[in-house]
């Protein structure tokens, strides 16, 4: 239970049923359309010295890949959204990826990914 002021991103993959304890949706909060035009300038305008070299352990890892909503060793040239999360304990059952049953912190990382138009989320898992 929540217990102070709390946001959340509405979602097409919330469920009817999921509790939001009141928290004030975050779309409103979030200007998907400045962060798109920062990466975009940076693109642009940086070229190469915005891109970093990939250290080898990252293509070691898996990523969501959002499209097919699978999860799939990182591609070479993966240009990804990173989320580190708390597991907290809870672990997702088998086949939430694909049904869209994940934990909503995951799933609005998901929404973001879409919005800021990359195809992987590298899940950064803190226990």
């Amino acid at each position: 239970m929540m217990t102070g002021p709390a946001i959340r991103m509405d979602t097409i993959f919330l469920q009817n049923d999921r509790i939001a304890n009141k928290a004030r949706p975050l779309n409103s909060l979030l200007d998907t359309a400045t962060l798109l035009e920062a990466l975009e300038h940076c693109e642009c305008h940086h070229g190469d010295r915005c891109r970093t070299e990939k250290p080898l352990e990252l293509l070691g890892t898996r990523m969501i890949n959002i499209v097919e909503r699978k999860v799939v060793p990182c591609p070479k040239d993966c240009d990804y959204i990173a989320l580190s999360y708390l597991w907290g304990g809870v672990q997702p059952a088998v086949g939430a990826l694909e049904d869209k049953r994940l934990p909503q912190t995951i799933e609005d990382a998901i929404t973001v990914t879409r919005a800021l138009h990359r195809r992987y989320l590298w899940v950064r898992l803190t226990i």
